[in-house]
């Protein structure tokens, strides 16, 4: 699976109601009932379109307190496709100040270090090394 997108879901306290919303989804959205579903390491994988052969593995891995969730495929479509899905069945995670800043006190910066920067110079140093909400 050369295809593979990731997005932070949040709280990690969340993943097993995250695991059964994706599951129920890929039921009533593409008639993928869970027993069609092969438990892996941290997720689970499926057949998506038979016709392409077209196979979907989503992973939910944790990072500290946070979680994100992986989305890879051998159809780059089909990824972006239910990557985007899962995004829209998240809880909204409005991007504010306080998220880049708690972010980055996570990554060990030091108090008198984030006191001294701005809110978008937070949200800069998030970009820079890689860091999204």
């Amino acid at each position: 699976m050369e295809n593979k997108l990731v997005c932070w879901a949040g709280n990690a306290e969340d993943k097993n109601l995250l695991v059964k919303c994706i599951k129920q989804h890929l039921d009533t959205g593409y008639l993928i009932k869970e027993r069609n579903l092969m438990e892996t390491d941290n997720g689970f994988r499926f057949l998506f379109d038979d016709e392409t052969g077209s196979e979907i593995k989503i992973t939910f891995n944790q990072l500290q307190n946070s979680l994100y969730i992986s989305v890879a495929g051998n159809c780059s479509w089909d990824v972006v496709r239910l990557h985007d899905e899962i995004l829209s069945l998240l809880p909204d995670q409005e991007e504010s100040a306080d998220e880049y800043r708690e972010r980055l006190r996570k990554c060990s910066y030091p108090e008198e270090v984030l006191a001294k920067m701005t809110d978008e110079d937070c949200e800069g140093e998030c970009d820079a090394i890689g860091i999204s909400l």
